[in-house]
Parts: structure tokens; sequence; C-alpha cells
């Protein structure tokens, strides 16, 4: 019995020695599964191998470009920027005064202004020799006279004054007006050329009155002839009553006497 006891024991003791062993192999399996695991959930990203020829083709690729920055104003620029329109603008006053006109009273320069009188337009008159006052000057820039029109007008008489171009422009005497009455025979002045378009003498009328017999006219004779209402019924009528050798004088009394 004795024996029996102690070979109990012994099995007793192996067995619990034998699950000691199996639970450290376990666990020692257990660990090296977990540790495998994580070694192989790990992504290790090796950088590729970069040739030497890589490497200085990046060393020598150019940085981003950079804006210089703005060059500061020098003292020594040839342009330097331009002054204020306060600074350079002149007024219409000393416009004036620098194209001669002088001690303008305020009627004078505000009648300037108005009708447009500028610094050019005094400047090309007076090139032409004439020497105009402000009132003058405003009466020929109303009338619409230019440079080009008392050109035109000089071919009629070459001392005109500022009047005689004032007057002439009022009246509507063109260059064309002057020569028609010229291819006509007729060679009018100044005061001459102004009558004859204030009493609406025209090419047709002179036409008339040379077709009725009466050559040679003068300029006079014409205006005088159309101020007393001759036309070429009149001119007829005259002569249907036998009179002969008429004169346009002699006409003109007959018209005036309201003979018939």
């Amino acid at each position: 019995m004795a024996g029996l006891g102690v070979s109990f024991v012994c099995l007793t003791g192996a067995l619990l020695a034998g699950n000691a062993f199996l639970g450290v192999a376990h666990a020692s399996l257990g660990t090296s599964s977990s540790a495998k695991e994580l070694q192989e959930s790990i992504i290790i990203v090796k950088p590729e191998p970069v040739s030497a020829k890589e490497r200085a083709a990046q060393a020598a690729k150019p940085a981003g470009k950079t804006e210089p920055a703005p060059k500061p104003p020098s003292s020594n620029d040839k342009n330097p920027p331009p002054a204020s329109d306060d600074n350079k603008k002149q007024s219409y006053l000393d416009a004036m005064e620098a194209s001669g006109f002088k001690n303008l009273d305020v009627d004078e320069i505000i009648a300037m202004k108005i009708q447009g009188v500028t610094p050019e337009y005094i400047k090309a008159i007076r090139d032409l020799g004439l020497q105009p006052s402000p009132e003058e000057i405003v009466g020929l820039r109303v009338q619409g006279i230019t440079p080009e029109y008392i050109r035109d007008m000089r071919t009629v008489a070459q001392n005109l004054s500022i009047d005689d171009l004032i007057g002439m422009k009022v009246q509507g005497v063109s260059l064309q007006y002057v020569r028609e009455m010229r291819e006509l025979g007729l060679q009018p002045g100044a005061d001459e050329i102004v009558g004859m378009k204030v009493q609406g003498v025209t090419a047709e009328y002179v036409k008339t009155l040379q077709s009725a017999g009466f050559k040679n006219l003068s300029c006079d004779d014409v205006i005088g002839a159309k101020v007393q209402g001759i036309t070429p019924e009149f001119i007829e009528k005259a002569r249907k009553h036998g009179f002969q050798n008429l004169t346009l004088d002699k006409l003109m009394g007959l018209k005036q006497a309201d003979i018939f």
C-alpha cells in the first residue's frame, strides 16, 4: 500500500510538470505568431536610388522666377513725370495778352471768349497783314471770316479793310459771285460788289440788260437799273411807244416819272 501511494504521488507530479511545460510552449508560440503578423502588416518603403547624373540635373535647374524690385526714381532721369495740369494750364486772359491784346476790359475778354477767338485765329489774321482791334477780331469771328476768305476777296481789291471784309461776308459775297460778274465784263471794287449783292444783282439780270442792247455797262449802271426796277418788259414797253435811242438814264427817268 505504501508503494502504491508513492506511485500516485509521482504520477500526479509528472502530470503537473507536463501541463506547466505545455503552457510555456503555448505562450512561446503565441508570442512568435503575433510578432510574425506585426512584421507582415508593416510596409517598408525604400527610396529608389538616384544616379549622379540626375542629381546634377536637379541641382542645375533654376529656381522659380522672381520679379525684380521696382527701381526708385532717380534725379538724373531724362524724362521726369509731367507736371500737374494746375501748374501748366494757361488762362484765357494770359493767352490773349500773349497774342498782343493787353489791357482788355471785361466786356472785350468775355466777347472774345464767347465767340471762340483763339491765339491761333489771331495769328492767322495777323499773318495776312491785318491788325484788328478786340472789337474787330470779334466781328471777323462772328461772321466766320477765315484766312481763305480774305485771300479770295483780295482778288477783288488788294487793300481791303476789316470793315470791307465784314460787309462783303455779311452780304454773302463769294468768290464765285465775283467771277461771274467779271466774266460779264464788270470790274467791281469792294463797295460796288457789296452794292450789287445788296440790290440783288445776279448774272442773269446783267445778261438781260446786255441782251436788250445795253453794252459796256458799269457797275453803277447795273445797280441803278436794278434799284429803279428796270426790267426787260419795261424796256420793251418804252420802245413800243416810239422812244428810240434809249439809255439807261432815260429809262430810269421814265420809270421815276411813272410815265406809263
